[in-house]
């Protein structure tokens, strides 16, 4: 009976997915899932990733400690992987970014005030990433809301990440594209 269920669940999830615009290379249902979490680059790809975490996979993922500069050096590398990724590279890719995605979410003060909120609804974690052309330097900017979807729609992301961008162009103007700086 529990497969039964467990069928028809993932086919649910499966269509509400496929219908809010998301590609299903390597998708796995987990029903203990706390949070999803979303990589968008909206300068140089367009692309938008998801992966989903369950609580045991955060507290394993909780236990390595490495320095914040090079987990984000790590996403960003392997975010050019997967967008690279072709065929069955693409399931491989898409784990290997999630466990760094994970990583860097645990250590954002956005993770700590999302998890800090009143659970009603899902909760979602955005990574932005931001290169700037002239240094090829590359910075993530995490956010994160609670929705009454499951699922954010691809679109939608797009849509808050703007918002988020529009701020940031005024507030952060270095993480953009500015003109390079030239010794004298």
């Amino acid at each position: 009976m529990d497969d039964i269920q467990t069928y028809r669940a993932k086919k649910k999830l499966k269509k509400m997915l496929s219908n809010k615009s998301w590609c299903l290379e390597g998708f796995h249902l987990n029903s203990d899932l706390v949070v999803n979490a979303y990589i968008y680059d909206p300068f140089d790809t367009g692309e938008v990733a998801l992966a989903e975490f369950t609580e045991q996979d955060i507290s394993r993922l909780k236990l390595i400690k490495e320095p914040i500069e090079a987990v984000c050096g790590a996403v960003d590398q392997q975010f050019k992987r997967y967008v690279m990724a072709t065929g069955a590279q693409i399931r491989k890719r898409i784990e290997e970014l999630g466990i760094l995605m994970c990583i860097y979410m645990l250590n954002t003060a956005s993770y700590q005030t999302l998890c800090a909120k009143e659970k009603t609804g899902h909760r979602h974690f955005i990574i932005l990433l931001y290169r700037n052309r002239h240094t090829n330097e590359c910075t993530l900017l995490p956010f994160s809301l609670v929705s009454q979807e499951a699922i954010l729609d691809v679109e939608l992301i797009k849509q808050y990440a703007q918002s988020v961008i529009a701020r940031d162009e005024v507030a952060n103007p270095s993480y953009f594209n500015a003109s390079p700086v030239v010794p004298i």
